[in-house]
């Protein structure tokens, strides 16, 4: 009796070129139900953010110092990063960087504000949980040229 063990396939080679890194666009559909109970799809169309772009958004939220506990032996301080309170406002500083970068990112529908501060303002109060997640998770994907990435380019061939 002889095994067979069937060869991987090779993946095809190239050097990249200016087009593999131009700046990419994402669709992302979500099934919702409408008003009157039918079932539709909602699509939104996002930018992909550039490395730069990305970090500089980042940065426009400063993280929370932790509260001083004590000093050391040295009389240097001692943090307390593990208060709930330290926690939550770490927390919120990652949410509050997320909202911008889907603030910059989000194309249609086009969000109301002329800035990235008024945009997010405005996504906190009127876009439910469930979108700003999927929309937030979407976004993530493209960091890692994930499917929602591959997806974008295979259908800007159809």
């Amino acid at each position: 009796m002889v095994d067979l063990i069937e060869e991987p396939k090779q993946k095809k080679r190239r050097k990249a070129t200016l087009a593999d890194v131009k700046p990419s666009f994402l669709t992302v559909e979500m099934d919702d139900i409408d008003d009157d109970g039918e079932q539709i799809v909602i699509e939104f169309k996002m930018r992909v953010l550039s490395y730069f772009r990305f970090n500089e958004i980042g940065k426009m939220v400063i993280d929370p110092s932790p509260v001083p506990m004590g000093v050391d032996g040295n009389k240097r301080p001692i943090f307390d990063t593990n208060s709930a309170d330290f926690r939550n406002k770490l927390n919120d500083a990652a949410n509050e960087r997320s909202i911008l970068r889907l603030a910059e990112s989000l194309i249609e529908p086009e969000i109301p504000g002329d800035t990235l501060q008024d945009k997010s303002a405005w996504m906190k109060e009127n876009m439910p949980t469930a979108i700003v997640s999927q929309l937030i998770m979407a976004m993530g994907s493209t960091l890692t040229r994930g499917e929602a990435r591959i997806k974008s380019r295979a259908d800007s061939f159809q």
